[in-house]
């Protein structure tokens, strides 16, 4: 009973504080201090991405200052106005691309950022006189609006961050890439609406339609019509190919390719006989000199063995002790010897180990007598080297 007494009142204890460990502050959607950490992160995420958010003044005169607003802006960046005027900007910074209107007639034109091979559409920007141009001296709206709510429309908004590819022929499957794309977004070209275009929230996919202009201007249409997005500029490339030069070009490269393979041949045969050479005059060294220490090595070991057999039967072999000692020593290892080919015939393992043991001391044995016996007589063993 005790026991079960104990265990109602942990399960109480524990159902107590079940709801002090769950009791968590629940985020609400529209408090904006619980998502702000959120949104933060999210902008850590996609820093190192190019965006284009609008162009100041959207009409300037030949020779004026136009400022593109934006971010992860980089050097190298160039400024593309309509479709092959480059310009090079003055400044660049991380937020902002300030570049000079270059001498053009006065017309509307398109506005890119060029960054290696990739282009980044920024808007239309209207090439005026320097009377008809006007530069806003008002603030703007947003700008007096607080930051958070400010930051909140700009990511209900829908934008347009480019198109891939920019070039291509009739069609050519082209992605725009943006957010915020309605369901009812349309693309058209030209003008024109394409049909069977997939639309998601973040991409817009179709095949380029058949048209003759080598230019053609992409928008994303979108609410019955009363938002237009400028996406870019897509060239058009030339339909068919040439059979006669794509012959050439065929021919040309399998002769080039005939060429390099006879020349790569000649390179290895030249290679191989230098090898050849350089290996056979090592080989011959090699063999000399092996000759040269074999017969020094035999040389040596004659005169060894001969200071050996004078000094032995001068002073050491002739000597009874000597003798008694070599007998036993021969004796007791033949006798091993004999044991272990018995041994290992008759597959003992235990007593092959006890042998060798044997074996092994009986060899330490003799060595150490035949070294009292040398010190004692006064006879070293060695000769010249």
């Amino acid at each position: 009973m005790k026991r079960i007494a104990t265990f109602v009142a942990l399960g109480a204890g524990l159902l107590m504080a079940t709801p002090m460990v769950f009791a968590q502050p629940v985020p609400d959607k529209h408090d904006h201090r619980m998502k702000r950490g959120k949104r933060m992160k999210r902008l850590k995420v996609r820093g190192g991405k190019v965006m284009v958010r609008h162009v100041r003044p959207r009409t300037a005169p030949v020779g004026s200052t136009v400022v593109i607003i934006g971010r992860g802006f980089t050097p190298g960046m160039k400024v593309l106005v309509g479709a092959k005027h480059k310009v090079v900007p003055t400044s660049i910074t991380p937020r902002r691309i300030t570049f000079v209107v270059p001498s053009l007639p006065p017309s509307a034109r398109v506005l890119s950022v060029i960054h290696g091979r990739k282009s980044f559409t920024a808007g239309m920007l209207t090439i005026g006189t320097a009377a008809a141009t006007t530069t806003p001296t008002t603030a703007r709206p947003d700008e007096r609006r607080p930051r958070r709510r400010r930051w909140r429309n700009y990511r209900k908004r829908s934008v347009v961050f480019g198109m891939a590819p920019r070039a291509g022929r009739v069609g050519r499957r082209v992605v725009i890439n943006g957010r915020n794309f309605a369901p009812d977004a349309q693309v058209s070209v030209n003008g024109a609406p394409v049909r069977a275009a997939k639309v998601t929230p973040r991409k817009i996919i179709f095949r380029m339609p058949p048209t003759t202009r080598a230019t053609n201007i992409v928008r994303v249409v979108q609410a019955s019509g009363k938002k237009i997005m400028l996406v870019g500029v897509f060239e058009l490339k030339k339909q068919g190919i040439d059979k006669q030069a794509e012959t050439r070009r065929k021919a040309e490269q399998a002769r080039r390719l005939v060429e390099m393979r006879k020349l790569a041949r000649a390179r290895w045969m030249k290679r191989r006989a230098a090898m050849a050479k350089t290996r056979a005059a090592r080989f011959a060294a090699y063999e000399t000199h092996w000759k040269d220490l074999r017969a020094r090595r035999a040389e040596r070991r004659a005169k060894r063995l001969a200071s050996y057999r004078a000094q032995w039967k001068a002073n050491f072999l002739v000597n009874q002790q000597v003798r008694t000692e070599l007998a036993l020593h021969s004796d007791r290892m033949a006798r091993l010897n004999q044991m272990m080919r018995l041994a290992e015939v008759d597959n003992l393992a235990k007593l092959v180990v006890r042998i060798q043991v044997a074996q092994t001391r009986e060899t330490r044995r003799h060595k150490r007598r035949m070294i009292t016996i040398r010190t004692a007589l006064g006879v070293t063993v060695g000769g010249p080297q």
